[in-house]
């Protein structure tokens, strides 16, 4: 096959087919292809104030969601429910919520000493935005019980 190429370089059917491929390359994996994106460490659902909700954290509430309205109903909660509920958009705006709290907590100065445990329970996240979230509503409750 490659002999009739060569035989036929000259051919205008041969430039063409050539240019037919690189053009399909070029489109395919050029500068605007997903190839040539830079990758962020990991995408986020919301900004708060320059604080990032990620996606990951949004999947996660998301699903904690839908598992408890699922068990809230007996198991037979579907996505078609989830939707006609608004169940991202109430996760969403759930999380953004968390985070404000958590932004007015530190404002406010809002602290909790996190108790020292050899081994984290089994559900635990390393997330600071969780962490800080717990912290808030401990701080919020101790403040409250205290005085």
């Amino acid at each position: 096959m490659l002999d009739v190429m060569r035989s036929n370089a000259k051919s205008s059917l041969i430039a063409l087919i050539f240019g037919a491929i690189i053009l399909t390359f070029i489109f395919s994996f050029g500068r605007g292809s997903s190839g040539f994106r830079t990758r962020t460490p990991e995408t986020w659902a919301a900004r708060v104030n320059g604080e990032l909700v990620t996606a990951s954290d949004f999947t996660q509430a998301y699903s904690n969601r839908f598992r408890q309205m699922s068990q809230m109903r007996g198991g037979k909660y579907t996505t078609d429910n989830a939707k006609q509920d608004n169940l991202k958009v109430e996760t969403l705006k759930g999380l953004i919520d968390q985070e404000l709290i958590a932004q007015q907590a530190d404002d406010l100065g809002i602290r909790v000493a996190t108790p020292k445990s050899p081994t984290p329970s089994p559900g635990a996240r390393s997330s600071s935005r969780t962490a800080r979230s717990a912290s808030t509503t401990t701080s919020a409750w101790s403040r409250t019980a205290t005085g």
